[in-house]
């Protein structure tokens, strides 16, 4: 649904509020979105994403 959606729209904000933990499956999920809608002029934001969704993002390569 995200590549769809990513055809559709010149951005995305995914809201983390009440989100406390991230999963493998999600990092191996939007790192090659986030990569393939930069290729394409798009973005992938995150909101409200707490100090430890961050640190997993950032050990896996994921950049603001």
């Amino acid at each position: 649904q995200l590549k769809e959606i990513l055809k559709k729209e010149s951005e995305i904000i995914m809201e983390f509020k009440k989100v406390n933990r991230v999963d493998l499956s999600f990092i191996q999920v939007i790192m090659p979105a986030n990569s393939e809608s930069l290729k394409n002029g798009k973005k992938i934001k995150l909101k409200s994403v707490s100090k430890n969704i961050k640190k997993q993002l950032f050990l896996s390569g994921f950049s603001e």
